[in-house]
């Protein structure tokens, strides 16, 4: 517990709507801001930086308690602390205090920790922790969440036959920033022994593989490209949606893989891929209609929907009963199909787009970036011929 409050507080100004706004004063001066809606809750202005503080009393009592930096702490996480401090009787501060799963899950995307994840896997926890599997969770408070109500969701999403460690692991997160913001005491989805995430082993057939290519022929562009070139190469679909003209070589049919896009890779550096002549035909047709950066057409990465890649899989797989046609399966079908043509490993996975990959004696080695070789690129025409091929069964 802090130092004793003064009998006289300080005279304090109200803190502005915009927190940018707010200057470092010179050194050896310290200003003050008052918050309107938590009124313990105070802004510390000072050459130094910023720092929240409880200006308040806990249990009766005069306190003066720091809560963190700013713009480390965001705002609403500095109000639901505050609130959470006050137990004079009087209930909490804010109607924060006991803040609901929705509320807390929206101050976790607007953090700094949400902010110095990948975007690949930022996109990933918002599409998980916005799912279905949560709609339980929406309204109640974060602190009334038990561990049993975590244990029983993974025992639902056990039973439904999906993989539960890609659904908890995102909770887990959340959880663990909500107790260092001081919104819980104890994260219920701590010490839970989470496999790694696994994705979907099982490759498309031929049959399946003609139904979704003519599936996706139906839908409109960007969709029908995008869905496309994941198919041709074999990429992470948010390979190809965060992809930028600049990456992309029409005349030499190769794409960069940049060590800032998606995952970082230890060889400090990018590599490119070869494209077969089904790929530049889809990029060439994109091209001739850009209007930005990206290669689908505008100033941002496009967004693969899931109500759009569910229309794909209906239409396409309509009758054939637990099969799915999630895009990012037709990188093990690629995988597959190179193996069973035997290819050895390391053009299979630099065609995937690893710059590594784990030899037969299972030691870990770096593939050098670099140009296309004409294996990987002899490989590369014959996948794109095989899935014209498909497209007749």
């Amino acid at each position: 517990m802090g130092p004793i409050m003064p009998k006289r507080s300080p005279i304090v100004p109200r803190i502005p709507v915009d927190l940018s706004s707010i200057e470092r004063p010179p050194l050896g001066t310290i200003k003050w801001y008052r918050d309107h809606l938590v009124i313990p809750l105070r802004l510390r202005a000072s050459s130094r930086g910023f720092t929240w503080i409880y200006f308040g009393r806990i249990a009766g009592k005069p306190c003066r308690k720091p809560l963190g930096k700013h713009p480390r702490m965001s705002l609403e996480a500095a109000r639901a602390s505050a609130g959470r401090l006050s137990s004079d009787g009087a209930g909490p501060a804010v109607a924060g205090a006991g803040a609901s799963f929705a509320s807390v899950r929206s101050m976790y995307f607007t953090s700094a920790e949400f902010a110095g994840l990948s975007p690949r896997t930022q996109r990933s926890y918002k599409w998980v922790l916005e799912s279905d599997n949560y709609v339980g969770f929406e309204g109640r408070r974060i602190g009334q969440i038990t561990r049993g109500d975590v244990l029983s969701l993974k025992d639902a999403i056990v039973a439904s036959g999906k993989t539960y460690q890609n659904v908890l692991r995102p909770l887990q997160a959340l959880m663990s920033w909500a107790v260092d913001r001081q919104l819980l005491e104890v994260s219920p989805a701590s010490r839970l022994k989470l496999p790694s995430n696994r994705a979907d082993p099982h490759p498309f057939t031929d049959t399946e593989a003609g139904m979704l290519l003519h599936a996706i022929d139906e839908e409109v562009s960007p969709v029908r490209e995008v869905y496309l070139l994941i198919a041709l190469t074999g990429a992470r679909p948010s390979f190809w949606c965060d992809a930028r003209w600049s990456e992309i070589d029409l005349r030499a049919a190769t794409v960069q893989v940049s060590q800032a896009r998606a995952r970082t890779s230890k060889l400090g550096r990018s590599w490119t891929l070869p494209l077969s002549r089904q790929a530049l035909a889809v990029l060439k047709e994109l091209y001739a209609s850009r209007t930005g950066p990206y290669i689908t057409g505008g100033d941002r990465p496009f967004t693969l929907e899931q109500k759009v890649r569910d229309r794909i899989a209906e239409r396409a797989l309509l009758g054939l009963e637990g099969a799915r046609g999630t895009p990012g399966r037709w990188r093990s079908t690629m995988l597959s199909w190179l193996d069973d043509k035997g290819v050895g490993a390391e053009v299979a996975l630099r065609l995937a787009g690893h710059s590594t990959g784990t030899a037969l004696a299972g030691s870990r080695h770096h593939y050098l970036g670099g140009k296309p070789t004409p294996d990987m690129k002899k490989w590369c025409q014959q996948w794109g011929d095989h899935l014209d091929m498909v497209r007749l069964l």
